[in-house]
């Protein structure tokens, strides 16, 4: 099989999704395009970090098609060359729609960016293991920060320089974004179900169990946003009421993200609510809707593990 066969089969397993989940093919690709564009405008009418939040939903939307077992499986099942392609074509293909909605409010460089990162985060994947410990306030329960932090503390190093770049160059814009980038870095340790034996564990309730994993997971995210909010907040102290927000929406977003895990639990999170998270970055008030959603689904899937 080519990557033309692979992407002939891809559209046949959304259609096919579609038409089980959602609705006809013909009607859900203009429904969720008109979806799509509404909720971008809305978002670049409300709020002027809109192309950063951009850019950080199209690392969101992306960051399923990077998983270690999916691209293991392709690697088995595709020539090297191939593999290459169909990555590459994937991340692309993802970031048209942003791309599309950045040219035609004049962000260039924004989509540029998304461009550039599509090509680029096909070809690198983060490191399974490291020669040496790398220390972390977090302990092993839950595991998610522990493991997460470790495989993306560079990226959480990068947050931090930009957060004192910001700051040299009096540009308050980037430093929120490097607040917003280390919150959803956060959120999505908590994307990824583990076993089931991870969850069988607690002696909880449902419903006690993800209050839990929100309530530890909130302040790991704290933790790690404590620097960033620390020099923001002395610099930019006028401001502060900027910070509160991108807090809210931060952690506001990660409750979202850990509910809708568990929501398909032991599954992973599939198109459909891959798609309610995307549209909760875009549009942030959906989350008022989402959060209940996800939890009234989460409690019965956990409810056969969690007796």
């Amino acid at each position: 099989m080519g990557i033309k066969e692979y992407f002939k089969l891809q559209h046949r397993l959304i259609n096919r999704h579609l038409r089980e989940k959602w609705l006809p093919p013909a009607v859900s690709y203009p429904l969720f395009a008109t979806a799509f564009w509404g909720f971008s405008l809305y978002l670049f009418h409300k709020t002027d970090f809109a192309e950063y939040i951009y850019v950080l939903a199209y690392l969101f939307s992306i960051s399923q098609l990077s998983g270690k077992r999916r691209n293991d499986f392709l690697k088995i099942c595709f020539k090297y060359k191939d593999y290459k392609g169909i990555r590459v074509l994937e991340n692309l293909a993802a970031a048209l729609p942003f791309i599309a909605v950045l040219l035609y409010k004049l962000c260039f460089i924004s989509a540029a960016i998304v461009f550039v990162l599509g090509a680029v985060l096909s070809n690198v994947s983060a490191p399974e293991k490291f020669s040496i410990v790398i220390p972390t306030p977090f302990s092993k329960r839950p595991y998610e920060f522990l493991v997460g932090f470790r495989n993306s503390f560079y990226i959480i190093a990068i947050a931090y320089i930009l957060t004192i770049i910001a700051v040299r160059v009096d540009n308050f814009a980037l430093g929120a974004f490097s607040l917003l980038l280390v919150l959803l870095i956060a959120a999505s340790y908590s994307a990824q179900p583990e076993n089931s034996y991870y969850v069988w564990q607690f002696a909880m309730s449902p419903a006690h169990f993800l209050f839990y994993k929100i309530k530890t997971s909130l302040w790991y995210s704290f933790l790690l946003c404590y620097p960033v909010f620390l020099i923001l907040s002395v610099f930019y102290f006028r401001r502060a009421g900027v910070l509160l927000v991108v807090f809210i929406f931060g952690f506001a977003f990660l409750s979202t993200v850990i509910l809708a895990k568990y929501s398909t639990y032991p599954a992973e999170i599939g198109l459909e609510t891959g798609l309610i998270l995307c549209f909760c970055l875009i549009s942030p008030v959906l989350m008022l809707i989402a959060i209940p959603y996800f939890f009234q689904k989460s409690r019965k899937k956990l409810s056969i593990i969690l007796k």
